[in-house]
């Protein structure tokens, strides 16, 4: 039974919206941004499921593949449609969908080459998202709630406040549960400091979902090719900037090779810088095949959305970010030096007279000019 404790977030005439919308519907199409993490995927295979239990004819279309460690909760009940493997059934769904929800996204970009056939597509488009700033230009209907933790958070008030909690069950708990763990850092992050979220977590653990499990094949499992690429790069290609609280990785497409990167391989990379003291930002550029994936993380107090957005067709939360660069890696990283001309140096703090003073960071702010 569902812990009705926490609050009803969600404003009545969107849930009353979405149901009416959902019950005209026979067919729905669900999507979530490119290169999918726990929280695009889980809270995708979690409506999915739930629209099946409605007795709707429900499919998950992807930007592209999954990386590998995550590719164990898609292979349990709902198989996802990749478009850049499967073109042809995945523009069969969007046409024939009634409705097509787009989760954990705030903007069509996100979703890559797949918005060749969801932008034009006849059905409505609702947005259920907790990233800033949405571009509403396109959606009916949008439920963006950036205090969220997690869309999949987001997912399971929905599923509360509209009265499904009982068609809630083990694969749609493990699925939220996922999404919840990895986009908290396993509830290390900020995100994760609202009571609330531990009261729906506590509601999901009662689907017999073994949490160290999901853990470990998530956010605790990676290849040996992974380990060495990782440690190449940290070794090799880790380049401070004292002045400016900043670290810089970089990864080329030879580099990539020649540890035989597979999608994923690199997850969890762009973290490990802000473990130095003095380092308050990480920007991670790793070279695909026709762009640059521009990673960011930072710790409180400094916003790489805010780069993201001004600097990398990107955006995303205040202290997880991402975006492309269509250019040369050299290009991109020209980019970021001119950034660091941008980002005001690091100021040291003044002491404070607190016993606990010599745990203090010795920075104080970073500021965009």
């Amino acid at each position: 039974m569902a812990n009705f404790r926490i609050k009803n977030i969600i404003p009545r005439w969107q849930i009353e919206r979405l149901t009416q919308m959902l019950d005209r519907a026979t067919r729905v199409v669900v999507t979530c941004h490119l290169s999918p993490d726990g929280d695009a995927i889980g809270s995708s295979l979690a409506m999915c499921a739930l629209l099946r239990r409605m007795g709707k004819t429900a499919d998950v279309v992807l930007p592209d593949q999954l990386p590998h460690a995550l590719q164990f909760i898609a292979h349990e009940e709902v198989i996802p449609t990749v478009y850049t493997i499967n073109r042809l059934r995945a523009t069969g769904l969007v046409e024939r969908a009634d409705i097509v929800l787009c989760l954990d996204y705030n903007a069509l970009k996100r979703i890559d080459k797949l918005a060749e056939i969801i932008e034009p597509c006849r059905a409505p488009l609702v947005l259920i998202d907790h990233h800033e700033d949405p571009d509403t230009s396109l959606f009916r209907l949008w439920l963006s709630y950036p205090e969220m933790s997690s869309t999949c958070e987001l997912v399971y008030r929905l599923i509360v406040q509209a009265g499904w909690h009982a068609l809630l069950d083990r694969f749609i708990g493990r699925a939220l549960y996922l999404g919840i763990m990895t986009d908290t850092g396993n509830f290390t992050h900020n995100n994760s400091n609202n009571p609330e979220l531990y009261e729906i977590v506590a509601d999901l653990l009662r689907y017999d979902i073994d949490k160290s499990e999901l853990y470990e094949r998530a956010m605790n499992t990676f290849t040996v090719n992974s380990l060495r690429l990782q440690g190449y790069a940290l070794a090799d290609k880790l380049e401070i900037f004292p002045d400016h609280g900043a670290a810089l990785l970089t990864l080329s497409r030879d580099e990539l090779e020649r540890y035989d990167y597979h999608k994923g391989d690199t997850e969890g990379l762009v973290n490990r810088p802000l473990t130095i003291p003095g380092v308050s930002w990480v920007v991670f550029m790793r070279e695909d095949a026709n762009y640059i994936k521009v990673s960011m993380r930072s710790k409180e107090g400094f916003s790489v959305s805010e780069i993201c957005t001004k600097y990398f067709n990107g955006g995303g939360h205040e202290l997880a970010a991402g975006g492309d660069f269509y250019g040369s890696l050299e290009e991109a990283v020209a980019v970021f030096r001119r950034i660091l001309a941008d980002v005001g140096t690091v100021k040291e703090a003044s002491p404070k007279e607190s016993d606990d003073s010599d745990n203090d960071t010795i920075f104080d702010k970073l500021n965009i000019q």
